[in-house]
This record gives structure tokens, C-alpha cells and sequence, in this order.
């Protein structure tokens, strides 16, 4: 199948196609083969990677060139939960962004099924009226991938209605005017059996050998070398439960250093300085002030770094001492899996009406703990050791992603498994539903 979206790509003149993939059959290596065809194409300023969030974008496009971006930051549109009209305004008095979407000649959008369909919609309005064309999408060639059965999107609280997937969006038929291209040959697990598994639980047809396997990897998995398997759960509270009991456990002087060494994960994108987003993990190593970092050239997450900065200038632009931070107080230093190192004081976070006024706003250190992650915040990731706990999986697609995290049943431990995994929310029926119009009946095989 990847030949097949290749020959597809590779014709002139305005082009929209889906490919549907499911989870470890080559899409970034796919998609990075249309990026590498892109470039020699067109100019890198004419392809947009994107994703609905910042750490899917950047993982498909790391190493090829062309920075990822989510695709609310590369649309302008900070949330996009507002009406369309003010959607649209704001890109007008972005230079930035409205000079994107008039360059943009490729745009690709990975990791669809985490789309609204609300969303799509209105990014293919805004095409059309910031490139002032009637032409579907602007006339942008786009480049969409996915797999629906994964997580649904996150639904809007603001917009009463059950959730709307992106082939659920009014111009979604207009996007694509033929079929999806399915691509079935998955890479990223090797063992048959596991993959078999996982392609049951991923449409919902699960039969007694599968439940039997489930219940063979529900042993306890210990390792030797001190490297812990990343901790998967469903909900934010166990998440949130679990990393302050290994916080606890931290050995260390209460008073300073009590939390040197636990892992944590950024909460928000910070495009100064580098490109770090939402999503990325690192490990707390020391606690500094804004001075000492100054002193040290350490990067500041927030301030420029080839601006001449003071300790004066930082509080001016973090805002802190207008929050009553103290100029003095000592900040969490993290190093990140990229081996950056970065110090983290606090930044504003901010709530939006549906005008784009902002309603209210907060300062805080934008990190959280991650030695336990919820299973939405781990899809696109993948983890040669994870735990994986079903107690209370709520969601469609839940079991599903959490499970093909793992590259092998060796490295994926199973807890809580319930004794009826007839309960289980497993294949959404919106999505089987669409699976089955282009396919007589989703394989397992």
C-alpha cells in the first residue's frame, strides 16, 4: 500500500487524500518519505507538518528539516474554540500566520482521529478565506493520516452534542472525494500473536484465545538495570496518585532538594528558546535562581536567549513579580530527553471566552509529574517497557492505544484485567460504522 500513496502523491495541481493507518504500520516513515519528496518539489516554507498536538507534529517530522507544529499553532488559532468569524480575524492580524497559509502548498495533518470534526471544518473555512478561493480547502494540497479507532477527540464542553470525528465535518466529503488508502503491514510489533491481538482489540472482536493471551501478561515484569517501564493509566487521577507516591519516595533533604530527580512533563508549548511542547518528558536535576541561570547561560524557558537579559528584564517578561512571586525563589532546572537543559519558572496560562477575550488567567510552573502518564497524553508514543492499568478504562479506543504502546509482550505488563472484557468499551460504533462503508468487514488478521 505505502507505493501506492506514493504514485498518488506524486501528481501536479491540487490534490486532498486520506490514508488510513493503523498503529506501527510505517506512517512516519511515510509521511517523512512525502516530506523528503516535498522539499525537492517545493521550497521548505511551502509544507506545513502539523498534528492536533505539538508532540505528535514534532515526532513525525524530527530529523527531516521541516519543524512540526500542532496544528492550532500553525493555523493561528490558539484554541480554536471560538466562532469562525473571530477565528478568522485573528489569522488576519497575525502577518505570521496569515503568511502561512498563503505560502503553504503541502499541508499534512497527522494523527486525524484526534481531530473534532467542528475543528476541520473550520480550518478549511479559514482556508478558504484567508487564500480567498472557493476552492476546497484553499487548494491546498492536503496530506491526512490517522487511525479512528484510536482515542476520539477530546469533546468541546462549550458545543452541547455528542463527540464529532473529523469524517464526521460537513466538508470532509468535499476534502475527499475518494477513499481512504488502508496501509495493514505493521512494523512496529514483530511477534504475529501480539499483533493479532491488538488487531481484535483495536475493531472489538475479541475471542478466547486473545482473552487468554491478556491474561498470560498480567504477571509482574522486574528489571534489573534499574530502567522503569513507563506507567499508563486512564484517568488523570490515578495518574495524578500514583507520581505523588513516588514522589514520596524520594530520598533527599526536605527543605531544598526534596524533589531533584523526579520526572516531569511539560504542560505547555514553549516555542522560546528551541521548541519544546506539551508533552515532553525530562527529569527535575537541580533547583536555581533567575540569576544563577543568567550567570551559568542556562536557557530560561520563556526569554529569548540571544537578548541581553538581567534579572530585572526576566521578572519583566515572565511577569513574575506582578504575581508576587518572589525575584529571589528558586526554580525547577529540568533536563529533557533532547539532553537540553532548561530552567522552568512560572508562566501564564490563560482561559478564553468564545470572542478570543481572555476570561481569566493564572501563573504556575508549567510542569507536572510523569512517572505515570494517562493513556490519552501517550498516543503516537511508543515504550519497549510499559505497565498498562485497566481498572477503569471508560473511553472507546482506550484499551487499544494503551496496549499497542508496547513493541513487544515481553515488555508490556498488564494490570487489572477485568474477569468480563465483554464491559469494555473497545471499537467506537461511528467508527466501525465508517470502517465498513469502504471495507466489507474490518480484518483482525
Amino acid at each position: 500500500m505505502a507505493s501506492m500513496f506514493s504514485s498518488v502523491v506524486q501528481q501536479d495541481g491540487p490534490l486532498v487524500t486520506f490514508a488510513d493507518i493503523g498503529e506501527g504500520t510505517g506512517k512516519s516513515a511515510l509521511i517523512c518519505h512525502i516530506i523528503s519528496w516535498a522539499k525537492k518539489k517545493y521550497k521548505t516554507k511551502n509544507i506545513a507538518v502539523t498534528a492536533p498536538t505539538g508532540i505528535a507534529a514534532r515526532n513525525v517530522s524530527l530529523s527531516r528539516g521541516v519543524g512540526g507544529r500542532s496544528i492550532h499553532a500553525w493555523a493561528g488559532i490558539w484554541t480554536g474554540k471560538e466562532d469562525i468569524d473571530t477565528l478568522v480575524g485573528r489569522v488576519e492580524r497575525s502577518e505570521a500566520a496569515k503568511q502561512r497559509w498563503l505560502d503553504v502548498k503541502i499541508l499534512i495533518i497527522d494523527e486525524v482521529s484526534m481531530l473534532d470534526g467542528c475543528l476541520f471544518d473550520k480550518l478549511e473555512y479559514i482556508a478558504r478565506r484567508i487564500r480567498e478561493t472557493d476552492d476546497h480547502f484553499g487548494g491546498i494540497q492536503l496530506v491526512v493520516t490517522g487511525d479512528f479507532f484510536q482515542l476520539p477527540p477530546v469533546p468541546d464542553f462549550s458545543r452541547p452534542g455528542s463527540t464529532l470525528f473529523a469524517f464526521e465535518a460537513k466538508s470532509w466529503g468535499d476534502c475527499f472525494d475518494s477513499g481512504p488508502i488502508f496501509l495493514e503491514r505493521i512494523f512496529r510489533q514483530k511477534n504475529q500473536a501480539f499483533i493479532r491481538l491488538l488487531s481484535a482489540i483495536r475493531v472489538g472482536k475479541i475471542r478466547p484465545e486473545h482473552v487468554a493471551m491478556l491474561r498470560v501478561m498480567q504477571r509482574p515484569l522486574k528489571y534489573e538495570d534499574g530502567i522503569e517501564p513507563a506507567q499508563l493509566y486512564s484517568r488523570r487521577d490515578e495518574v495524578e496518585s500514583y507520581n505523588l507516591t513516588r514522589l514520596h519516595q524520594i530520598q533527599g533533604r526536605e527543605t531544598v532538594y526534596k524533589s531533584v530527580g523526579a520526572q516531569v512533563m511539560l504542560l505547555k508549548n514553549i516555542p522560546i528558546p528551541g521548541e519544546h511542547v506539551n508533552g515532553d518528558i525530562g527529569r527535575v536535576v537541580e533547583f536555581l535562581r533567575i540569576d544563577d541561570a543568567i550567570r551559568c547561560n542556562i536557557p530560561i524557558v520563556g526569554v529569548h536567549p540571544k537578548e541581553p537579559n538581567s534579572v530585572a528584564q526576566v521578572d519583566h517578561r515572565l511577569g513574575l513579580s506582578d504575581r508576587r512571586f518572589d525575584i529571589n525563589g528558586m526554580w525547577p532546572l529540568v533536563l529533557f530527553t533532547d539532553g537540553q537543559t532548561l530552567l522552568c519558572p512560572p508562566q501564564r496560562f490563560a482561559v478564553t471566552d468564545s470572542k478570543g477575550t481572555m476570561q481569566a488567567s493564572r501563573f504556575q510552573i508549567p510542569l507536572i509529574l510523569a512517572w505515570a502518564i494517562s493513556i490519552h497524553k501517550s498516543q503516537g508514543q511508543t515504550f519497549p517497557r510499559v505497565v498498562v492499568d485497566l481498572a477503569r478504562v471508560f473511553e472507546y479506543g482506550q484499551m487499544y492505544v494503551a496496549l499497542s504502546r508496547a513493541t513487544t509482550p515481553r515488555g508490556l505488563e498488564i494490570r487489572n484485567l477485568p474477569p468480563d472484557l465483554g464491559g469494555l468499551k473497545m471499537a467506537h460504533p461511528k467508527v466501525l460504522r465508517w470502517y465498513n462503508t469502504w471495507i466489507d468487514d474490518v480484518s483482525t488478521s
